[in-house]
């Protein structure tokens, strides 16, 4: 049976010029055989392979540009010139649909012919011939999505970019023995392998690796100048990598003095950046990661840390030339890392160029976070990882989900199915529109609610009733409070993300707070307490009175208005993000948002207990802080002795997923950061060992969804397919039968947006 393939293409490189469109591409392997005699062998002679001289064939057409097309494409005209100058090209045979390179090399042209045809159509072909031993057979772990062929190909469709890039260099190291160095673009010096020693960078010397001992790599700038004869003429671009995650160093050496952006691995497997020189010293958390861009314009430097600027500030030197330096090194490990641990994923990128406008800088930016996210992990450098999920799109609107059973929501109805929206039961509900909450108990019962009342079905919504809130009592009936514009009454139930279950010993509870102020009205923030299969409702808490979110008939709430909330209260907030009870413990930990007021900070950390016998709650403040952002909690999860959480920083300074044991909230230095993420964190769940996150989509994203199945290793995914309506996924829902997460659109239009949900498989 014949072999069916998608089809090869090959893509030549003359100097930094690239060819692709090549009509035909063939490969012609030639194994050498030499005839050994050996004596064991008794005269029979055996045959060894000495060496395989590998051509290539292909052919192009061209085309009469007319008098209004501009000439600023290559064609077969370089090929020509490449063939009669004699110059080595680099050429790569891959398949076009996979992208998968098989073979890379460099050869010469050793025959060029051209034809002129009919109808200003031309015919072109040509021979390259390995130069031998050039080229290599790349293996089924080297995919050649994110390789350095792909990033030069994306970084060539806006060939401004391109044409503004001096020189180009990638690293990385596949495994302790094994760096792989290539250079994209620039003096012609390439190397395809390295030892396990320390990288250089440098534009007298090209590139230079050291044999792991040549230096004392403490870091100091008089040590890298002597090793390296580093003078005036000589302007140094480095990077060093050193084994065992000690640390490492991304340096540039203009002549003078030394600009550092340093990256240090501490034991947790942490980053660290700061760039030091005469005029500059700029120093970013530890949870900062792999993105450093220097530009260069006379005597003016900026930094950037993943393409935001951190302001500029005038160079010690000015004998470096006008250009610009994006020096990138990237551990793309997040998890606890131990200090003697030598399978460390590093890798790292020079790019030299000249100024770039704000508009170029984000899209170097944007390739470069896919570039370096979409390698993979430690054992697979150019790999980019396989989807870690499946998804599937449904054409209900989505409430709440448990298992299999789901509530739903329509246009003047609500929905009810219990086999996984194969059949339906409906209910006639005028203000359907309305419902941001939803609950199905154990034992079938149903809640769900509007934006200030809410309803109770003990048969499947074949019968629905409005249940009277009561307050913190339990025996007085709580009553919302009349809006000063009736469109908008507050959102007294919608949740930010649903909690687990909950039960008082064998008896299930529901827990939860109001994500209020937000987009129909201002409202109080309460904790309610549902009990008895959902059938009864009283508040557990009520927040103080926050003077910034004040009924004033508008959809956020201000400073002026009504003042809602409990008078005596002096604990204020904006809204609850998350009541998750602890299984062992049975605990109750709270997390509020969003600011630091002068008054107090509104990100708060809350655990609360519940006396049956009294019938009442007590709720206990643990922390308080709005500056330390990553305490800002989406999706509050218990697992194994930890609390798992997002971080919903709006600083930019702590974005990413956390962990840390129980007793240590308030000791920040025990957070692990287990993913770095380049936005807000909106919504987190585990099951089964299974995470999942949503996060603000960044410049370029569309719609990025974070996974993992062993909480260690972590994936993104853009379901980029799906609505762009859709500009958040929050909260998310507990996995049905066959473990799809079901993740609820929150739209920027209103909570009224009938949006279908996302349901997403961790595989």
């Amino acid at each position: 049976m014949a072999t069916k393939v998608p089809g090869y293409a090959l893509a030549v490189k003359i100097g930094d010029k690239i060819i692709l469109g090549l009509v035909t591409s063939g490969f012609k392997d030639k194994p050498s055989y030499e005839e050994i005699l050996h004596k064991e062998h008794a005269g029979v002679p055996d045959e060894e392979l000495e060496n395989s001289a590998r051509e290539l064939t292909c052919s192009g057409q061209t085309y009469r540009r007319t008098s209004a097309e501009v000439d600023d494409y290559e064609d077969y005209e370089t090929i020509r010139e490449a063939a009669a100058a004699g110059v080595n090209i680099a050429f790569s045979y891959y398949d076009p649909q996979t992208e998968n390179e098989h073979i890379s090399g460099v050869g010469k042209i050793i025959d060029f012919s051209e034809d002129a045809n009919s109808k200003d159509i031309g015919t072109y072909s040509f021979t390259i011939k390995e130069v031998l031993g050039s080229s290599t057979i790349e293996d089924d772990d080297w995919s050649s999505y994110c390789t350095p062929q792909w990033l030069a190909l994306k970084l060539q469709e806006d060939i401004s970019i391109w044409n503004n890039i001096d020189s180009i260099w990638l690293f990385a190291r596949r495994t302790d023995t094994d760096n792989y160095l290539t250079e994209l673009k620039g003096s012609g010096r390439n190397a395809t392998k390295q030892g396990t020693g320390n990288l250089y960078f440098d534009n007298q010397y090209g590139v230079f690796a050291d044999g792991n001992t040549a230096l004392n790599l403490n870091h100091n700038p008089n040590v890298h100048k002597s090793a390296l004869a580093l003078n005036s003429a000589s302007i140094g671009y480095y990077v060093v990598d050193e084994i065992y995650g000690s640390a490492a160093v991304v340096g540039v050496y203009d002549g003078s003095s030394y600009l550092f952006g340093g990256i240090k691995n501490s034991v947790n497997g942490r980053l660290n950046f700061s760039i030091n020189s005469p005029g500059i010293n700029y120093k970013m958390p530890t949870s900062s990661q792999g993105f450093i861009l220097i530009n260069k314009d006379e005597s003016t430097e900026e930094l950037f840390i993943e393409g935001i600027s951190l302001g500029t500030a005038t160079r010690a030197s000015t004998a470096i030339p006008n250009k610009n330096i994006w020096a990138l090194l990237f551990n793309n490990n997040d998890g606890a890392i131990p200090s003697n641990d030598p399978t460390l994923a590093r890798l790292a990128m020079i790019l030299i160029g000249g100024k770039w406008t704000s508009s170029q800088v984000l899209t170097l930016n944007a390739i470069f976070q896919e570039y370096f996210t979409g390698i993979g992990t430690t054992d697979r450098k150019w790999l980019r990882s396989t989807p870690q999920l499946n998804y599937k799109k449904t054409q209900w609107v989505t409430v709440y989900q448990d298992g299999d059973r789901i509530l739903a929501r329509a246009y003047g109805r609500m929905r009810y199915s219990n086999d996984k929206g194969q059949s339906w039961t409906n209910y006639n509900f005028v203000n359907a529109g309305q419902v941001a909450f939803g609950y199905i108990w154990d034992n079938g019962n149903i809640n769900f609610a509007t934006y200030n009342k809410v309803y109770f079905s003990s048969n499947g919504l074949l019968t629905v009733s409005e249940l009277t809130v009561k307050d913190v009592d339990g025996v007085t009936d709580y009553i919302p409070h009349t809006p000063a514009n009736g469109s908008y009454p507050g959102e007294y139930f919608r949740v930010q993300q649903y909690p687990h279950k909950q039960y008082f010993g064998t008896e299930q509870t529901l827990v939860i707070g109001n994500y209020g102020n937000v987009q129909a009205g201002a409202a109080p923030i309460n904790v309610y307490h549902f009990y008895n299969n959902g059938a009864n409702v009283k508040l557990a808490y009520k927040f103080g009175q926050n003077p910034y979110y004040r009924d004033n008939g508008t959809a956020t709430g201000g400073a002026t208005g009504t003042l809602l909330g409990d008078a005596g209260n002096s604990n204020w907030c904006r809204h609850v993000h998350i009541i998750q009870q602890d299984p062992a413990s049975g605990i109750f930990y709270m997390c509020t948002g969003d600011s630091s007021r002068v008054e107090q900070n509104e990100v708060k950390w809350f655990t609360g207990t519940y006396n049956s016998e009294l019938n009442q709650w007590s709720w206990v403040k643990i922390y308080e802080a709005a500056i330390v952002n990553r305490m800002k909690a989406i999706g509050l999860v218990f697992v194994d002795g930890y609390i798992w959480w997002g971080s919903d920083d709006t600083e930019g300074t702590d974005y990413g997923i956390y962990r840390c044991a129980k007793n240590d909230i308030a000791n920040l230095a025990s957070h692990q950061k287990m993913y770095l993420a380049n936005n807000q964190i909106v919504g987190l769940d585990i099951a089964n060992g299974k995470l999942i996150a949503t996060k603000q989509p960044s410049t370029g994203e569309r719609h990025p969804i974070i996974t993992s199945n062993d909480l260690n290793t972590f994936t993104v995914t853009q379901l980029t397919d799906i609505s762009g309506n859709m500009t958040n996924f929050y909260p998310i829902m507990p996995p049905d039968s066959e473990g799809y997460f079901c993740l609820i659109p929150f739209s920027s239009s209103g909570v009224v947006a009938m949006l279908p949900p996302v349901h997403v498989q961790v595989k």
